[in-house]
């Protein structure tokens, strides 16, 4: 078996991950700007509202797709219950997520996203009967105490916030545990989809008790809102498709540099130094957490070859 290195890699395979790297770093910018949006549209709509508008939106362009790719057929073939499990996960994330945007600043509130993959390395052995090790396990318990630095009191600007933040985390990671099982299997296009069905399903029977007829500039941030989303999940898609993970799941560490721009910009807001130093341990815990791994899967190449 022959094991070709980065340096012997031909051009088209570096323009693939050219292209995964740009997704990735596009997937970050509009996660922040769905935030934003919906930041802004919190002033005037309930979240429960957002959250159905973004729901029918995305679920309208995503089957939209199916039919430009000629996938809708993969609808049936889809593994029904784990898809609705997955949706049922994803849409608590996104709606404790969008009441976190009211609450938090942007910067603050994606800090919480970071902490998902601590909790997914820590619930990996109980949950997946994977080996921790003593380095990774380290790092987890180190990533933690950053968190402890960011949720003790006074920290974030509001306690509320920083509880629905943690459930943020919680689902976030039961997301990707579900997704890291599934995707091997399971149509990206047809997850989509079905996460954008589920959530309108949940939402609809609430959506009448909080619905507000949209000015002309509450549809331009719902519009946003919608296509942002959509665009989350193409470039989170096909990120992952072009580029190995290794590349890409550091480029989540984007959002803060987008978020904390977005902060200061529009509210003149900037997080205390007590919170960057948590975010800061936080990341690089994560980082050093996706080093070992890499190296392990370089490890088991090498043995393979």
């Amino acid at each position: 078996m022959r094991v070709i290195l980065s340096d012997g890699v031909d051009m088209s395979a570096r323009q693939k991950i050219g292209v995964g790297i740009l997704c990735g770093i596009g997937n970050s910018l509009f996660l922040v700007i769905s935030s934003l949006m919906v930041k802004l549209a919190s002033v005037h709509h309930n979240p429960v509202d957002i959250f159905f508008y973004r729901s029918v939106g995305v679920l309208i362009l995503s089957f939209g797709l199916l039919v430009v790719l000629r996938q809708v057929p993969e609808i049936r073939k889809t593994n029904h219950k784990v898809q609705v499990i997955r949706g049922v996960l994803g849409a608590i994330t996104m709606f404790l997520a969008f009441i976190s945007y009211t609450l938090l600043p942007i910067a603050q509130a994606q800090i919480f996203f970071f902490l998902s993959p601590i909790l997914i390395v820590g619930l990996s052995a109980p949950l997946l009967k994977e080996r921790i090790g003593i380095y990774r396990g380290s790092a987890v318990l180190v990533g933690l105490i950053g968190a402890a630095i960011i949720l003790q009191p006074g920290a974030l600007v509001s306690s509320v916030g920083a509880f629905v933040g943690v459930g943020v985390t919680i689902f976030y990671a039961s997301v990707t545990l579900c997704l890291r099982w599934m995707g091997k299997t399971e149509n990206a296009n047809v997850t989509v989809f079905y996460f954008a069905l589920v959530s309108t399903v949940l939402s609809a029977p609430f959506a009448p008790f909080y619905m507000m007829m949209p000015s002309a500039y509450t549809v331009l941030l719902l519009f946003a809102i919608i296509f942002s989303s959509f665009a989350i999940q193409l470039c989170l898609t096909y990120s992952y498709k072009y580029a190995p993970a290794s590349v890409i799941a550091p480029l989540i560490y984007l959002n803060l540099i987008w978020a904390l721009m977005a902060d200061f910009l529009i509210w003149d807001k900037t997080p205390s130094m007590i919170v960057l130093s948590g975010a800061f341990i936080i990341i690089v815990s994560n980082l050093f957490i996706l080093w070992r791994e890499h190296a392990a899967k370089r490890k088991a190449i090498v043995r393979d070859v």
